[in-house]
């Protein structure tokens, strides 16, 4: 589940598709700094709102892959 507290790299370690949303809008998923989602969109001052939603989109479309790196 997308919150803005969550870390980015779980979010790439639960969808890697992600980390192509991230390289498009910029937050560093590999840094192992441990940002949040939250704090790494403020950070390179994008939408939150509209980061989320392109990140839902890639929930939707990816729906039936149990591929999952945190597991």
């Amino acid at each position: 589940m997308l919150t803005p507290y969550i870390f980015v790299g779980e979010i790439v370690a639960q969808n890697y598709n992600a980390a192509g949303i991230f390289r498009q809008f910029g937050p560093d998923f590999c840094s192992g700094d441990g940002i949040s989602h939250k704090n790494a969109c403020e950070k390179k001052k994008l939408d939150l709102t509209e980061n989320i939603s392109e990140l839902g989109k890639l929930d939707q479309e990816s729906a039936g892959n149990d591929e999952n790196f945190l597991a």
